[in-house]
């Protein structure tokens, strides 16, 4: 037994520009969705980087707190060893072993291998001991006006481009 579709003279099935016009329009929305998607990882992956960073920076101010607490004498060296002498600064970093590594590359370069993190290697970490010169403290002040200044930057995801996080940390 065959069935037979009989098709009357006033029925008609979708045209080629009512298909080609479907078709457009979920294409349109398939993009549209594919680059809100898109965009919406890149910021995530953009807020996680941000936050392994602040964990590295987190981690420097740590070991820089159990560097001065081991010995009181520590502070006084990296006061004078880390100003660099004739008032510039030399970078440096505590490695995942609580050693202290010196960057003795240009000022504010931050490609010292030793102060790299992050798996793979995106993380550069850098750290100074800034003193605030006499004559330009607050009127009045007696506290320590030094502190440390660490940065981390990386490459960031997509078209963000370099990144960066930045501490100051005093010591009172």
């Amino acid at each position: 037994m065959s069935v037979k579709t009989r098709l009357s003279l006033g029925s008609r099935g979708d045209t080629i520009v009512e298909v080609m016009v479907t078709l457009a329009i979920l294409g349109l929305a398939f993009s549209i969705a594919y680059a809100t998607a898109n965009h919406s990882l890149m910021l995530a992956r953009n807020s996680e980087e941000h936050s392994e960073a602040t964990q590295f920076l987190q981690s420097q101010v740590e070991q820089i707190r159990a560097y001065i607490a081991q010995d009181s004498a520590n502070l006084t060296s990296l006061e004078s060893y880390w100003s660099g002498g004739g008032g510039g600064h030399v970078d440096f970093c505590f490695d995942a072993g609580g050693t202290v590594q010196a960057s003795h590359l240009a000022p504010g370069d931050t490609d010292n291998p030793d102060c790299t993190f992050g798996n793979p290697s995106l993380y550069q970490v850098a750290v100074q001991y800034v003193t605030i010169p006499e004559g330009t403290q607050p009127s009045g002040s007696d506290q320590n006006q030094s502190y440390f200044k660490g940065v981390v930057s990386w490459d960031g995801v997509g078209q963000l481009g370099k990144q960066q996080v930045q501490f100051n940390y005093r010591i009172f």
